[in-house]
């Protein structure tokens, strides 16, 4: 092969390996903080939301609205549940939302793991299986909606209760 072969080889290496960073990055790469900004209209989902079990004392009240989207068989999932059931006091200031592609009853067995308890709002529910696989999501995916149910920031795969409710 002579030098300019290679070059052109190379070349067109380098142009494939920035295409598929490129695809990686536009998969990828939304910033976390603007992760699921176009779920549901970027609004909460109240119109594909069917309630399982209230565990409030209250009504959704005109607050910031957490809604965390899970599987009962992700691990990742229950971590983060289990630790926003840790932190009532903390978040009694947001209506909270627990929703989940799986069947009512998985839901509500799954549930029952968690002390729910002391909540001002808290809604367990099932989403339609179909609208989450139009928004391929990962597992949890946490959605922070503005008090009036407009979008602020998501978060995907879990994090701190803390850095959510910044």
């Amino acid at each position: 092969m002579n030098r300019k072969s290679v070059l052109t080889i190379v070349f067109f290496l380098s142009l494939l390996i920035i295409g598929v960073l490129a695809v990686q990055i536009r998969i990828h790469g939304e910033s976390d903080l603007n992760f699921g900004a176009n779920f549901f209209n970027g609004k909460v989902p109240s119109d594909s939301f069917k309630l399982i079990s209230d565990f409030s004392t209250v009504e959704l009240s005109e607050a910031k609205t957490i809604l965390i989207l899970f599987d009962p068989g992700c691990e990742a999932c229950y971590n983060e549940i289990a630790s926003f059931s840790n932190h009532r006091d903390i978040l009694n200031r947001f209506n909270i939302i627990l929703a989940s592609g799986a069947d009512s009853v998985d839901i509500a067995l799954y549930v029952k793991n968690f002390k729910f308890d002391g909540f001002k709002s808290l809604k367990v529910g099932s989403i339609n299986k179909g609208i989450l696989n139009l928004y391929i999501i990962t597992y949890p995916t946490v959605i922070v909606y503005d008090e009036y149910g407009n979008f602020l920031r998501g978060f995907r795969g879990g994090e701190e209760v803390e850095k959510i409710i910044k």
